[in-house]
């Protein structure tokens, strides 16, 4: 990999990390939904999506009807489309040698550029990269390779940023390969620009994932013991370097970083079994995770502390524990696909930077679903068609959303696409439809581990195998199955005095915190 794209990675690495690690329910569904010719560019600021549109009524549009709840603004109309930046970007490879680039990067926030060269920017360089990409909003920086030789051997890396992700891939024939992405970026005294570099290299663990029914497992411990002992290496080997050092780093020891003798993870996470719980406790950094066999239930800093649940029951050996990749990804910041060979590859990373400058965190960011700081009332009623008005804590402004429920008996119903309007995300939640036996199944995990069945004509639902009744029967319309609204109010523990029933089966106002933060511990 070339400077010139190792310098774009980084640069798009860092826009995509703040993403990352502020996700909100509903951000990722709405920028999916948007083309490179809807909008010019999407950052994030003080825990907010700012959305750069073309035409605001169709962005607007497309919040509406999939995240209304998001908490995304609308900043005024681009000059620029995504497309076009793209497309500008490309077109600086013409003059890359000519004007001596170093790297040239899209600027989401900006609507534009930002181009770096190793020499000083004249007018006339200026403004041949404008007339060639097209693009007239673009930040010029002179990077520090244009100072004297001396001066840049004397350039010290104060600040190392060992950052790096991990990928395991299932092959079609049931076996497991794993590597580790590293890279070792360095910020210097004299300017707040990262140089560095990265390199794949194939490793294994003492205890190697496997597959298990299509998911791939995961040993923990050793995964968060390896990536603690990793930083620490790098810290410890690797700071306060120079330019020249840098360079002879990411020409000649990445592989060798790649097989240190990363053994010690056992003595960055201890593990702990008691054998008449059925229980395992892994510790490390402060906190502690204490995991059952045959549960989806886990405790975060004893079982006084932080209750949350699991797509499925851990593995549990005599030294290890095996979290499936869906779990995986809940604790981390992961993605399991399918590849288009039919493989499938799960990649995960621990959170490493706060800001920029590069600032190494002093512990591994994990993810806790936490109830949001700021309630949000909802008032649903049958008689405006189902419209459900909700204020939003955040910018204290009433919305609408069209909803589908119904009076029936005096009890009001509801359907099941609507349970993300009050619970706030989905990203943990899995429905399937049986319809030889008209039957659909909830799976909720992150902040509970739950499962819930109901069946069309059955005033039965079942919540973790155990029967209650319902006030109706649940019941198809409109291809929509509808269940009394106040068992979904059980299903999402909403508190009894937070439900106020203003007219029975007609119109209800109902204050929950919503699932849309997840937090460090």
């Amino acid at each position: 990999m070339n400077k010139k794209t190792l310098l774009l990675t980084f640069v798009l690495l860092l826009s995509s990390t703040v993403n990352c690690f502020a996700s909100r329910d509903g951000w990722d569904t709405v920028l999916n939904r948007l083309s490179d010719s809807m909008y010019g560019g999407a950052y994030v600021k003080e825990d907010v999506l700012h959305i750069k549109p073309i035409d605001t009524k169709q962005v607007q549009d497309i919040i509406s009807d999939v995240a209304p709840n998001a908490d995304i603004v609308l900043d005024s109309p681009a000059k620029y489309t995504m497309a076009q930046l793209i497309d500008g970007q490309n077109k600086a490879d013409k003059i890359w040698d000519e004007l001596k680039l170093d790297y040239v990067a899209i600027s989401e926030q900006n609507n534009g550029l930002s181009a770096g060269s190793t020499m000083d920017w004249t007018e006339q360089n200026k403004a041949l990269f404008i007339k060639t990409t097209g693009i007239e909003n673009v930040t010029f920086e002179t990077t520090p390779h244009s100072q004297t030789q001396q001066n840049i051997a004397q350039q010290i890396y104060k600040k190392i940023l060992p950052y790096s992700f991990y990928i395991a891939t299932l092959q079609k024939d049931g076996t497991l390969s794993l590597k580790q992405t590293i890279r070792i970026y360095g910020s210097t005294p004299l300017d707040d620009t990262a140089y560095g570099g990265e390199e794949d290299i194939a490793i294994t663990f003492e205890h190697m994932p496997y597959a298990k029914n299509d998911y791939i497992m995961i040993p923990l411990r050793e995964a968060v013991g390896r990536e603690i002992e990793y930083r620490e290496f790098i810290k410890n080997n690797y700071s306060d370097i120079s330019e020249e050092t840098m360079k002879e780093l990411m020409q000649n020891e990445f592989k060798q970083i790649a097989q240190h003798d990363y053994s010690n993870y056992t003595e960055k996470v201890l593990f702990t079994k008691d054998n008449e719980a059925n229980s395992v406790t892994i510790s490390f950094e402060g906190n502690n995770f204490t995991f059952y066999q045959d549960s989806r239930d886990f405790y975060i800093n004893g079982v006084n502390g932080i209750k949350r649940g699991l797509y499925m029951p851990p593995d549990i050996t005599d030294d290890e524990i095996y979290l499936c990749d869906k779990d995986f990804n809940m604790l981390f910041k992961g993605n399991s696909q399918y590849l288009e060979n039919g493989e499938k590859q799960l990649y995960w990373y621990f959170r490493s930077v706060a800001g920029f400058p590069l600032e190494i965190e002093d512990k591994l960011f994990i993810n806790v679903l936490a109830t949001a700081k700021n309630e949000e009332t909802f008032r649903v009623s049958t008689q405006y068609d189902g419209t459900i008005f909700y204020r939003n804590s955040y910018n204290d402004k009433e919305n609408e959303k069209s909803i589908a429920v119904y009076e029936k008996n005096g009890h009001m119903m509801i359907a099941l696409q609507s349970i993300p309007r009050f619970r706030g995300t989905t990203e943990f939640l899995e429905t399937a439809w049986d319809n030889k036996t008209s039957t659909a199944t909830l799976k909720f995990w992150g902040e509970t581990s739950k499962d819930v069945s109901f069946t069309n004509g059955s005033n039965k639902v079942f919540i973790n195998g155990v029967e209650q009744q319902m006030e109706e029967a649940a019941e198809i319309k409109d291809n929509r199955l509808y269940i009394p609204i106040n068992t979904l109010f059980e299903i999402l523990e909403i508190p009894e005095k937070n439900i106020e029933w203003i007219e029975p089966g007609k119109n209800v106002k109902v204050t929950c915190g919503r699932y849309t933060k997840w937090e460090n511990i």
